[in-house]
């Protein structure tokens, strides 16, 4: 029978125990939430990310030369319909960003002009208070105030001076310097291993091993077995400040990757190593706008090359840095409607997988009859009551279906079409008929 097309009922939700991801839309890209019993579709505002390159201290140039070229990467690798998944605008010193000291000129507008400001190991960053005052304020106003966000590689993380806003707010770590490179072994953090910034990531390349996992109420460290680690080189940077713990700030930061400090030797003085483990990678709350940090970046063998790099020879670096922006840019929001949202994963209030993905498993309704679509292969059930709840006609039957009921059964006056679709509650249209004409 051809009905013309019907409209959608409210949806429910049909839980599986997977999740969905593909190369090119993970979870942090595009995902659904639970907002006020409604289903909610999450999809990220990444458009541009603005580069920022240059320094003040260290040049870095191997690895300012490997993450700028990694952002073209996974920006095309990320696209979709043939169009990258953002634009980069680069504002760089001479020499690939290594020309120590150069001012760059940029604006608020400019840093206004993306989502997320990349700062490409910026290595003594917070001279920029005193070097350029105006370029400072427009980058503080941008990620306090304007909210966008910020994920600061290596160099990036060190350095101190006058700058309050980065020492007290955008990377208040107290950067007291490093030593030696040497691995080491990092791993999820344990009760955040499901965000969706890490999903995919530490998922192969890894040995199980036994972490420190947080601290108890006396402040005794905890360990975790069988968790999945890669041992990573890095300068193991000496922070001077454990966000986690701090009063100021651990309601602020939300830890993503973590590493075992106990056993790096003269790589990481002892008054350095954190009782439950040390921030490697982690978000931080800034006014309006999130922060990221990756310490990895001094060289290439830190961040892309196959063995003891933040990648792995798995894919890690470019999936992590890719969920990463989608995360910082924030994200726009509408109601699941029909199928807009069918196969996206379900995300809590901690933006962690839940390991469900949303289906739509609600009956398309006719506006004017009582008629239904149903376009599941499932099992369903319709029924048409009046107003007493006494039940008038009944359809059951598996599979996609489109079905009117015959309203000679039906006097003039109020019926309800309640209709059931697999394990999903029943959902119920209420329609009025007046009595026939000339009767």
């Amino acid at each position: 029978m051809n009905l013309r097309m019907p409209i959608w009922a409210p949806c429910a939700l049909l839980i599986a125990n997977v999740f969905a991801q593909t190369a090119t839309m993970p979870a942090a890209r595009a995902h659904v939430r639970m907002v006020n019993g409604n289903a909610v579709k999450y999809t990220s505002k990444l458009t541009q990310v603005v580069e920022l390159n240059f320094t003040f201290g260290n040049g870095h140039l191997p690895g300012k030369q490997v993450i700028d070229a990694s952002l073209g990467r996974i920006a095309k690798n990320y696209g979709t319909g043939g169009k990258d998944a953002f634009i980069v605008k680069k504002f760089a010193s001479s020499n690939d960003g290594a020309a120590i000291g150069e001012i760059v000129q940029f604006t608020l507008a400019d840093l206004l002009s993306g989502e997320v400001i990349v700062t490409n190991n910026i290595s003594y960053f917070p001279q920029l208070q005193t070097k350029n005052p105006q370029e400072a304020a427009a980058f503080e106003t941008a990620v306090k105030t304007e909210g966008r966000g910020v994920l600061g590689f290596h160099g990036s993380g060190d350095g101190g001076g006058e700058w309050k806003f980065y020492t007290d707010e955008l990377h208040p770590v107290g950067y007291h310097g490093h030593l030696t490179r040497t691995p080491g072994p990092v791993y999820k953090d344990v009760a955040l291993s499901k965000h969706i910034v890490l999903q995919g990531v530490l998922e192969t390349g890894t040995t199980l091993a036994t972490v420190p996992d947080g601290v108890d109420a006396v402040g005794t460290e905890k360990l975790a077995t069988n968790v999945k680690t890669r041992q990573m080189k890095n300068e193991w940077y000496q922070f001077g400040r454990n966000l986690t713990t701090d009063v100021k700030y651990k309601s602020l930061v939300t830890p993503l990757l973590k590493y075992d400090p106990r056993n790096l030797g003269d790589a990481l003085p002892a008054q350095y190593r954190y009782a439950g483990g040390n921030l490697y990678t982690f978000l931080l709350q800034v006014g309006q706008g999130k922060v990221s940090y990756v310490p990895a970046g001094h060289e290439d063998d830190e961040l892309t090359l196959p063995g003891t790099t933040f990648d792995g020879g798995t894919g890690d670096y470019d999936r992590y840095v890719a969920q990463t922006l989608f995360y910082l840019a924030g994200y726009k929001t509408e109601v699941c409607a029909g199928t807009v949202c069918n196969g996206l994963p379900i995300v809590d209030t901690k933006d962690q997988l839940t390991g469900q993905t949303y289906q739509s498993t609600t009956a398309l309704f006719d506006p004017d009859k009582p008629a239904f679509t149903s376009l599941f292969d499932k099992k369903y059930e319709a029924k048409v009551t009046d107003v007493s709840g006494r039940i008038v006609d009944v359809k059951r039957g598996f599979g996609r279906v489109t079905y009117e009921f015959d309203r000679s059964k039906l006097k003039a006056g109020i019926y309800f079409l309640s209709v059931k679709i697999g394990s999903a509650p029943a959902k119920v249209r209420r329609y009025a008929f007046a009595p026939a004409t000339g009767a």
